[in-house]
């Protein structure tokens, strides 16, 4: 079965449009039962907050997003998992094939607004629960505009004391995220909250800029976890 996130799909948001973060949606995967159906999602997969979201569908199969996000590069799937099995990049194979990684987001976004609307008119979710999913589509969506890939990749890059030029290079030669932080002699934790601090201040600039309500930033600090500070070595 294809993984979208093993995949190299880095863009949580991508993954997450549908209300689930992206834990939930890898445990979602995880649990495909041996014949390929998705096991129902459980009050594990949803983030605290989201009580609207229990004991609903599965949306989007792993497999239909598979199909989603090859037909938007304008592959088969068979083309899409052959590209990433030799190592390439999902950004990699969407360059290749001339498409902007926000047409792949947007192509993932339309799937799941339809499947909230089917899942709703067939009962498979109230209207609260469509409501309540409709509302994470579009604070996702929101969240890629002002803390995307690029920024995401800017301060991780930053956090690593490297160029975005000499993380892509490393990226590209399959060096993986935890060599790097090894080679670069740096602390996991300080990545982590340099992360969570730059994605913050991202969501703080966009409701100063009028972007976003205050209800909306809240949502949105909710759908990640705090940036916890790392504690400095004892002398």
């Amino acid at each position: 079965m294809f993984n979208l996130q093993l995949a190299g799909l880095a863009l949580t948001g991508l993954l997450a449009l549908g209300g689930l973060s992206a834990a939930g949606i890898g445990a979602a995967q995880a649990a495909q039962t041996a014949t390929g159906e998705a096991a129902p999602l459980t009050a594990a997969h949803i983030p605290r907050g989201d009580r609207a979201l229990r004991d609903r569908p599965v949306l989007l199969t792993p497999d239909e997003r598979a199909a989603i996000v090859a037909d938007a590069l304008g592959l088969t799937v068979a083309d899409l998992e052959a590209a990433l099995a030799d190592g390439l990049r999902l950004r990699d194979v969407a360059a290749d094939q001339g498409v902007e990684m926000d047409a792949v987001a947007d192509a993932l976004r339309q799937a799941l607004e339809d499947a909230v609307t089917t899942a709703e008119a067939n009962g498979e979710l109230t209207p609260e629960q469509a409501d309540a999913i409709r509302e994470r589509i579009a604070l996702r969506a929101t969240m890629r505009d002002v803390f995307g890939p690029e920024e995401r990749l800017g301060a991780l890059a930053e956090a690593l004391g490297m160029t975005i030029e000499e993380l892509e290079a490393a990226r590209a030669a399959g060096t993986t995220l935890r060599d790097l932080v090894d080679a670069q002699g740096a602390d996991p934790a300080a990545v982590r909250y340099a992360l969570g601090t730059a994605r913050d201040a991202a969501i703080d600039g966009a409701l100063n800029d009028g972007l976003i309500t205050p209800a909306q930033a809240l949502r949105l600090r909710a759908g990640h976890r705090r940036p916890v500070r790392p504690l400095r070595p004892r002398p």
